[in-house]
């Protein structure tokens, strides 16, 4: 059996689960973190008992949930090999003028101070056994001109986007890959409150008139983490 260990933030996500479901047999440890649907890893490990599933939850908007989280992993002894990034809050449409600097903060902490914090708790690990590989979920507005109504969401990607290929920048001599994926919208929970003319307009836009699906991003995702 592999000893290699995979931490997923924000595995209880549709694209977490499905990433889980699709690792290859007997990988080894998973470390699967989730907030509000930690439920959801029960059902993962009656579907995959090969693998040590380690449930773990945190609140990323809440900066002591978050440390207490990442100390956890740090002083578990041999650190994740894998880290893949996927939380995000709902999508929900906003216009400027009715955007709080709060929903802003929220999305920052939510979505890149996580990151930063966990990768930071990682590093040792990976430069220590001079391996490492980490994936990072972004967003297809990072291309081009972004939708409107989505300012507090642009931003957190935008940021995530910088760090990522700062860290990809520093890293690579180390023997660590740093990477993102940047899909179009899903069909997922991240969705329901968006009306129905929204999610169809995006899937028109789409070259396969269709939204993405959860297993299409996990498999992208699961060839970076093992290419």
């Amino acid at each position: 059996m592999s000893k290699e260990t995979l931490l997923v933030l924000g595995a209880s996500s549709d694209v977490g689960c499905e990433l889980i479901r699709m690792l290859p047999k007997d990988f080894g440890t998973v470390i699967a973190h989730g907030c509000k649907s930690i439920y959801r890893f029960k059902a993962l490990s009656k579907e995959r008992p090969d693998l040590a599933l380690e449930p773990v939850q945190a609140d990323f908007g809440n900066l002591a949930q978050t440390q207490a989280l990442l100390e956890r992993i740090a002083v578990r002894g041999r650190g994740p090999t894998h880290f893949v990034h996927l939380p995000a809050p709902p999508y929900a449409l906003r216009r400027w003028h009715e955007t709080a600097w709060d929903q802003v903060q929220h999305e920052l902490d939510v979505q890149v101070r996580s990151f930063f914090l966990a990768l930071k708790a990682c590093l040792p690990g990976m430069v220590k056994q001079r391996c490492g590989k980490v994936v990072v979920l972004l967003s297809s507005v990072t291309f081009d001109a972004p939708p409107p109504y989505l300012a507090h969401y642009v931003a957190a990607k935008e940021a995530l986007l910088g760090l990522v290929r700062s860290a990809a920048a520093e890293l690579a001599p180390k023997h660590i890959q740093v990477n993102a994926v940047s899909p179009g919208m899903m069909s997922t929970r991240f969705i329901e409150a968006l009306p129905e003319s929204v999610r169809q307009a995006q899937a028109q836009s789409m070259p396969h008139q269709r939204l993405t699906t959860p297993a299409e991003t996990a498999a992208v995702l699961l060839y970076l983490l093992f290419e």
